[in-house]
């Protein structure tokens, strides 16, 4: 396979994290890492920057997401190697949405919150020596949304970083494409249509 993928649950886990993960609370450096474009080509950045002993690669998966996702996941693991964090509580988008009583519809994140952003910001609160840095694969079309996220993300000793925006905008789909293998597909909404 190339990397290792290690399964944790944070709400009432048993088993011992940082015997998985080893040399873990001395990395720097964080990447949550979506499965899309976008991301992976942040978290490549970041690898680049950074060398990949010093990065870990967290993956919060809502266990609802297109199998070709995980694919693509599995690719471009086999392409950075070493240890892949893959967090899932198993509550899916629509347990999210019956337990907050809330109607699905697009730009209403509480799922994205509630299922990779919270577990990530106690992964790194409960097993990183500070300082760290939290690298997000956000784009320049999404400038308006920075101070939003980063703030999500804030712990004392945490920075918050994008990748994208270290260098003018880019066509990420042809830097992917050139690294080989199949390309993602699209990813398809699964928010009912109103």
């Amino acid at each position: 396979m190339g990397y290792t993928a290690t399964g944790i649950c944070l709400s009432g886990c048993p088993v011992s994290v940082r015997a998985h993960l080893g040399n873990l609370e001395q990395m720097k450096h964080i990447v949550s890492f979506s499965g899309g474009v976008p991301s992976a080509v942040a978290l490549d950045r970041v690898i680049e920057r950074y060398g990949r002993d010093e990065v870990t690669i967290w993956f919060g998966d809502t266990s609802w997401e297109d199998d070709d996702l995980y694919r693509f996941v599995d690719d471009c693991m086999a392409r950075w190697g070493g240890e892949l964090v893959h967090h899932r509580d198993g509550r899916t988008p629509p347990q999210v949405w019956a337990e907050r009583q809330l109607i699905p519809m697009m730009g209403c994140m509480p799922c994205n919150y509630e299922l990779k952003i919270k577990p990530c910001v106690a992964f790194v609160s409960r097993f990183f020596l500070k300082p760290v840095t939290i690298h997000l694969g956000m784009e320049w079309s999404e400038l308006d949304r920075l101070d939003g996220v980063r703030s999500t993300y804030l712990l004392p000793g945490v920075q918050v970083d994008f990748p994208l925006l270290w260098s003018e905008p880019t066509d990420y789909q042809a830097i992917v494409k050139g690294w080989g293998g199949p390309y993602p597909a699209p990813l398809r909404s699964r928010i009912p249509s109103q």
